[in-house]
C-alpha cells in the first residue's frame, strides 16, 4: 500500500524504493536491521567457535587462514540480509536480488563476462608494462587461488546484498520522494562500505567510496544486484590475482593507504567497466524486462509475457 507523496502510478519502481512500493510500514525498516544484526552477529559467533574447535591449527595471522576467515565472514551477510527482508518486511527474499524478485543468472554471468573487456587489459598492463614484478608461480598460491575463484564470488555478492541491496532498500523504504530516496541510498550505503574497510587514508577511503556509488548506479540502472556482483567480482579478482602473482597478497589484505593517482584511476577504469556493463544491459537486456509501477505489482519478463498471450489466443 502506497502512501501520499509517493510517486506516481505511471512511474516506474526504483529498486531503492522496492520494499515500499511491495507494502512498508514505518516499523519494517527498523525490525528487518534488527534481523540483519541478530543474524549476522549470530554467524559471527559460530564462525568464531568453529575456529576455537579447530584449536591452534587455525592461524588467523597467515595469510591463507586470514584470508578464508575473511570471506568466510563476508558470505555470512547472504543469509543475514535475505532473512531481514523475509522476516521483517514480510516480503520474498528474492526482492532484495532484483524487481523480478530473483537473480537473473544469465545476466550475471554475462555481466561478469563483458567486465572483462576492461579489467583484463588492464590486469595484464599492471604486470608486464606499468608496475612490473617478477611473477611468483610457487606451490603456496593454489590456496590462495582457489579462494578467489570460489569464495570471492560468494564474498562480494553477501557485500551487494547488504551494502547495495538492504541498506538501499532500507533507505528507500523511509523517503517518499523519488529523488531524495534514490540520492541517499547511493550516498549512505556507499559511505557506510568504505567506512567497513576500517583504517584508512583519505585517497583509499575516495577510491572505496567512488566504488560503492558506481556499484549502486550499476544496481539503480539495471534494476538489481547482479551487474555490480560482478562487477565487484571482477574487480577484487584482478587486484588480488595481480598480488597473488607477485607475491603482494598481504599488502594487498591490509593496505591502508595508495597515492592519489592511484586512487582516481582506479575509479576511472572501474567506472569505465560498469559503463560497459551497462551499455551491454541496454542493447540486449533492457528489453527482456518489464518494470514494474506503482503500486508495486509482480513483474514478468516481456518475452514470457508474449509467449503467454500467443498460447491463449
Amino acid at each position: 500500500m502506497t502512501s501520499p507523496g509517493d510517486p506516481s502510478i505511471f512511474e516506474p519502481v526504483r529498486y531503492p524504493q522496492w520494499q515500499r512500493a511491495l507494502g512498508s510500514r514505518w516499523w519494517k525498516p527498523w525490525l528487518a536491521l534488527l534481523i540483519f544484526g541478530l543474524i549476522y552477529g549470530g554467524s559471527l559467533l559460530l564462525l568464531r567457535a568453529g575456529v576455537n574447535a579447530l584449536g591452534p591449527g587455525v592461524r588467523a595471522d597467515e595469510v591463507p587462514w586470514f584470508l578464508l576467515l575473511l570471506n568466510l565472514s563476508l558470505i555470512g551477510l547472504i543469509p543475514a540480509s535475505m532473512l531481514a527482508v523475509r522476516l521483517g518486511y514480510w516480503h520474498p527474499a528474492g526482492s532484495l536480488l532484483s524487481l523480478w524478485q530473483r537473480m537473473r543468472w544469465g545476466w550475471l554471468l554475462r555481466a561478469w563476462a563483458v567486465s572483462w573487456l576492461a579489467m583484463g587489459p588492464l590486469l595484464l598492463l599492471d604486470l608486464f608494462l606499468v608496475a612490473p614484478h617478477p611473477i611468483d608461480l610457487r606451490g603456496q598460491m593454489l590456496w590462495p587461488v582457489v579462494m578467489l575463484l570460489f569464495l570471492t564470488p560468494l564474498q562480494c555478492a553477501g557485500e551487494e546484498l547488504a551494502f547495495r541491496g538492504l541498506a538501499a532498500q532500507v533507505v528507500g523504504s523511509f523517503f517518499r520522494q523519488r529523488v531524495v530516496s534514490i540520492a541517499l541510498s547511493l550516498l549512505i550505503p556507499s559511505l557506510l562500505f568504505a567506512m567497513m574497510h576500517g583504517p584508512q587514508d583519505g585517497p583509499l577511503f575516495l577510491a572505496r567510496f567512488g566504488l560503492g556509488l558506481l556499484f549502486g548506479w550499476l544496481t539503480l540502472r539495471t534494476g538489481g544486484l547482479e551487474a555490480a556482483i560482478a562487477l565487484h567480482t571482477l574487480n577484487n579478482q584482478t587486484a588480488f590475482l595481480d598480488a597473488i602473482f607477485t607475491n603482494q597478497l598481504q599488502e594487498a589484505l591490509f593496505m591502508t593507504k595508495v597515492d592519489w593517482i592511484t586512487a582516481v584511476v582506479q575509479l576511472l577504469l572501474v567506472g569505465l567497466a560498469a559503463w560497459i556493463i551497462w551499455r551491454a544491459y541496454q542493447n540486449r537486456e533492457a528489453a527482456r524486462w518489464t518494470l514494474p509501477h506503482w503500486p508495486a505489482q509482480k513483474p514478468v519478463a516481456t518475452a514470457e509475457a508474449n509467449e503467454s498471450r500467443a498460447a491463449q489466443g
